[in-house]
């Protein structure tokens, strides 16, 4: 009996001692499966932050377009946190303000948005270089602007950060709690961003400085090889208006010899003329430019001393104005303005470029005006020579008792004929109607005997007159502007069949406009009142004329005179 109760107490004593081990077998079991669980979660947390990662940084390196990146950003961000709200917003260095893109979800009423650094959330985020969490938002918004919140509960904020140096901003709303899991993707995503970000803005950069440069060698070009002012300025303002990104572009020029101040052309305008009117009784911020010789820029011309100015063009709806003088060699030529229809904050690097466009355009309107006036004192030195030349052609007349008709008919019908017979260039007609004007020039070195004898002369005489082209080539060469008018005062003495003079040359030997000038020579000469003959009747003057085609005259010449006689009256 006793043996039976001891065994009895001893199976009890195992089955407590066993109900114990499986107690504790069953606890250290479920801390493990718990810390196994942990372990999982941890695992499956980490490979949702990988593929996040992965999945950002492999979408962004096969884009190269900011505001596509933006964009691809946010969707990726939205959906790694699945947040309900998502928004994106650039430092501006210039202006210190951050400048939101167009927000997702919740967060679409910050687009568009720019916040000063230091104000609300985001401003204390980019100001303090750290996140910021608020699960509260509604009982304890803190720095948080809750109209910019869309209505979630809690709002995460990371900077993105480059080099120590924060670029903007990620702004991640929802309904629930974010956690420390939440925090880690989104400065891991942020930092991936914000590389992306930084390397598409430089590459931006860099390509835009590239096309500006190429825009200023073009303006180069255009200077170089364009001698029309007009044109240069055409080309200069349109580049102005596509490189700069504005709505319109004019140029005013001051005036040398007056205080007015004109305006010369512009673009994009609604109305030009308006505007052109305005330049002659109200300047506005062009005449301040011009005084001081400073540059300015109104961003915002609702703020400016200048806004009455503006509401006499309140059609046009500029909302910023910039103007530039355009100097040349410490001289204001005139001012570049600039108008834009929309708010825009630019650069340091904008503004410069502006003032490379200025430069090159106060470059280019004083080598227009240069050489409009070298233009005009060539114009009016060609009209001093050829007044002196008249002069010259007048005073052998004289000399030879012909009237001053005779050199200006034959030069009149010398063009006529010349033009009929295909010479259309205007430098060479020139050239024949000088040589025309001077075509006995070298009479002026036969002695006055011989030139008015009104009998027929002797051969010695003959041979003192029939050295007046050789005269006249000898007087004429060294003076190198009629050097080209030559050929006729030189050989419109010589004949179709050889035997002119003073060389002798026969058929195309002789210079075409000499062939032409001796027809109309010899017509005006036998139909004029001469001291030595009577003019011929023209009948008769027609015929002797037609007699002697391919003897004396060319015949090609002669038929073209013929199908023009009544043009030589």
């Amino acid at each position: 009996m006793s043996n039976q109760i001891a065994l009895a107490i001893e199976r009890k004593q195992v089955q407590q001692e066993l109900h114990k081990l499986n107690q504790e077998l069953e606890i250290k079991v479920k801390d493990r499966t718990r810390q196994l669980n942990e372990q999982l979660v941890m695992v499956i947390q980490r490979e949702r932050e990988l593929t996040n990662v992965v999945d950002l940084a492999q979408a962004l390196r096969e884009t190269h377009n900011l505001d596509s990146i933006y964009r691809i950003i946010l969707g990726i961000t939205k959906d790694a946190l699945g947040a309900t709200g998502i928004s994106l917003a650039i430092l501006d260095t210039d202006s210190n303000e951050l400048v939101y893109s167009p927000g997702q979800g919740d967060f679409q009423v910050q687009t568009g948005l720019r916040i000063k650094v230091g104000v609300g959330a985001a401003g204390w985020v980019v100001k303090n270089k750290s996140y910021y969490l608020n699960n509260d938002v509604k009982i304890n918004p803190g720095p948080t602007i809750v109209d910019l919140t869309g209505g979630v509960s809690s709002i995460l904020i990371v900077p993105m950060i480059v080099d120590n140096q924060v670029i903007g901003m990620i702004e991640a709303g929802a309904y629930r709690p974010w956690n420390e899991d939440d925090v880690r993707i989104l400065v891991a995503l942020a930092e991936i961003a914000a590389y992306a970000i930084q390397r598409e803005a430089l590459n931006e950069q860099k390509e835009r400085q590239l096309e500006r440069l190429n825009t200023l060698r073009e303006i180069d070009r255009m200077i170089v090889g364009n001698f029309d002012l007009s044109s240069t300025m055409h080309f200069l303002i349109s580049q102005i208006a596509v490189q700069l990104q504005v709505d319109a572009v004019d140029i005013l020029l001051t005036n040398e010899n007056s205080s007015l101040i004109s305006y010369e052309l512009g673009i994009g305008f609604h109305q030009a003329k308006a505007r052109e009117t305005m330049a002659t009784f109200n300047l506005g911020p062009a005449e301040w430019v011009i005084i001081n010789n400073q540059p300015i820029f109104l961003p915002d011309i609702r703020l400016s001393k200048w806004e009455s100015f503006f509401q006499n063009i309140s059609v046009e709806k500029f909302t910023s104005y910039y103007a530039v003088p355009l100097n040349s060699k410490g001289h204001c030529l005139g001012v570049l303005e600039v108008f834009r229809r929309f708010m825009k904050n630019d650069d340091v690097e904008w503004e410069e470029f502006l003032g490379a466009l200025a430069q090159q355009t106060a470059i280019a309107i004083e080598n227009g005006q240069l050489l409009d006036k070298l233009t005009r004192a060539n114009r009016e030195m060609s009209f001093a020579y050829d007044r002196t030349i008249e002069g010259w052609a007048r005073a052998l007349d004289i000399r030879d008792r012909i009237t001053g008709e005779h050199s200006q008919k034959v030069k009149e019908w010398t063009l006529i004929l010349a033009q009929a017979m295909g010479i259309r260039d205007p430098e060479e007609l020139t050239h024949i109607r000088r040589g025309a004007t001077l075509h006995d020039i070298g009479k002026i070195g036969v002695p006055d005997q011989v030139l008015n004898k009104p009998g027929p002369l002797t051969d010695e005489e003959w041979v003192m007159m029939r050295k007046h082209p050789i005269f006249a080539r000898d007087m004429l060469y060294p003076i190198e502007f009629l050097r080209p008018a030559i050929d006729i005062p030189y050989s419109h003495h010589e004949k179709w069949d050889g035997t002119g003079y003073p060389q002798g040359l026969k058929g195309k030997e002789i210079p075409m406009v000499a062939r032409i000038f001796a027809v109309i020579d010899v017509f005006n000469a036998i139909t004029s009142e001469r001291p030595y003959s009577k003019p011929w009747p023209v009948q008769k003057a027609v015929a002797y004329i037609r007699e002697q085609s391919g003897k004396h005259f060319d015949p090609d010449v002669i038929n073209m005179f013929l199908k023009n006689f009544e043009r030589f009256k």
